[in-house]
């Protein structure tokens, strides 16, 4: 039994080994942002009404907490899909729909897309708990009330990687 142990032992060193010697040489290190970091993150909104502490940015997802007290535009993402999570506040979130004033953000072949509104699109209320999936190409516009607010964590997955 104690040969069998050993040897267990010894294979599992083996082939930790091999694993670490075929990974990438930069990896993805744990980041931990306290809650008075992402408090003070909250009080800055900018011009557009929104204040943002990035939770992480890595190859294969980003992800940022923010508090929204001002509506923003419709956006469509090509490449990223979004998983959204309400965390306080209130708003509308509209998702699909035809987008009207449709423009590039950047550079047309990074895919990403503003509108100044959306109509046919479907409404939900955005409240504390709830979750949005947004798949990559679909509009979507969060619509915050005057002197309101809606405080969420978005995670972004590259299209092809979003299940």
């Amino acid at each position: 039994m104690r040969i069998v142990l050993l040897a267990a032992v010894a294979l599992t060193g083996v082939c930790t080994g091999a694993v670490l010697a075929q990974a990438p040489a930069t990896r993805e290190v744990f980041k931990y942002t306290s809650p008075a970091d992402v408090d003070k993150a909250m009080q800055a909104h900018r011009a557009d009404g929104q204040a943002t502490s990035s939770i992480a940015r890595y190859a294969d997802f980003q992800g940022v907490e923010v508090d929204r007290n001002k509506s923003g535009r419709v956006e469509i993402h090509d490449k990223w899909s979004d998983f959204i999570r309400v965390l306080d506040g209130k708003a509308t979130f509209t998702i699909g729909g035809t987008v009207a004033g449709k423009v590039a953000n950047g550079a047309p072949a990074n895919g990403e897309w503003y509108g100044d509104s959306s109509t046919g699109g479907q409404v939900y209320d955005m409240v504390a708990g709830a979750t949005f999936i947004v798949p990559a190409g679909t509009p979507h516009w969060m619509q915050v009330p005057a002197g309101g607010h809606v405080h969420y964590i978005a995670y972004k997955h590259p299209a092809d990687q979003a299940r």
